[in-house]
């Protein structure tokens, strides 16, 4: 199964966590956020997932490698600017629909 993860730009609210790393690096509890959603994304049965990453790509894909650890295929995506799921699906998704997840 493929999966698309589209990580966040900003939020309202939590910008200053975003100063020293992309907010998908966010450590809560000793996992980041990007981490949490690849491990409920292999959960469901994800082999090969592409993660979108608008603010600081070069740090996502340092902190989340090549996701062997969790079992995972990634391909980390330099976006300009944070995708809605239905510009992120017309975009990125490809062959049969039945191999994504929802």
């Amino acid at each position: 199964m493929k999966a698309l993860l589209i990580l966040p730009a900003t939020a309202p609210g939590v910008e200053a966590l975003a100063e020293s790393a992309p907010l998908g690096n966010f450590v809560l509890f000793g996992t980041s956020l990007a981490a949490r959603w690849l491990e409920y994304l292999a959960t469901l049965g994800a082999k090969q997932v592409r993660v979108l990453a608008p603010d600081r790509p070069e740090g996502i894909r340092a902190a989340l490698g090549d996701g062997t650890r969790w079992g995972l295929e990634l391909e980390i995506i330099a976006e300009t600017a944070e995708r809605s799921v239905a510009e992120a699906r017309a975009k990125y998704h490809s062959g049969n629909p039945s191999q994504w997840l929802a």
